[in-house]
C-alpha cells in the first residue's frame, strides 16, 4: 500500500487519517501484481480460498485489504477488499465471518 499513491490517498478521502491505521490494522492493497510473485503451489493455495480466480486474477484487485479475524483466536478467517475507485465491496467467496477490529467488539471484564 505504501508504494501506491492511489492506496495511500484512499484513506484520507475515507476520513481515515491517522498514519499508523494501515500498520496497526494490516491493510494491504491488491495491485494485480501477487500470482507474478508467487510459485506454482502458493498460486494454488491462493485459488482454493479464493483470493485468485480461476484465470490467475486477483480477485480483490484495485482494492484496499482489510483482514477479517474471528474474534475468539484473533486469526484472520477471512478479506474484505473496499475498491478505491469506486463504491464496490468485495469479500472472498463463502461465507461471510470474521470482523475488522477485535479489540473494539470485546466487551469489558468485570
Amino acid at each position: 500500500m505504501r508504494e501506491t499513491p492511489k492506496a495511500q490517498d484512499y484513506l484520507p478521502s475515507r476520513r481515515i487519517s491517522a498514519p499508523e491505521f494501515a500498520a496497526t490494522f494490516h491493510l494491504g492493497y491488491a495491485d494485480g501484481t501477487l500470482s507474478e510473485k508467487l510459485p506454482a503451489a502458493g498460486k494454488q493455495a491462493l485459488r482454493r480460498v479464493g483470493v485468485l480466480t480461476g484465470s490467475g486474477r486477483e480477485l480483490l484487485r484495485g482494492c484496499i485489504v482489510f483482514p477479517l479475524v474471528a474474534a475468539e483466536t484473533n486469526q484472520v478467517v477471512s478479506l474484505y477488499g473496499r475498491s478505491i475507485e469506486g463504491r464496490q465491496h468485495l469479500y472472498l467467496p463463502g461465507e461471510r465471518r470474521g470482523i475488522f477490529n477485535p479489540r473494539a467488539h470485546a466487551t469489558p471484564k468485570k
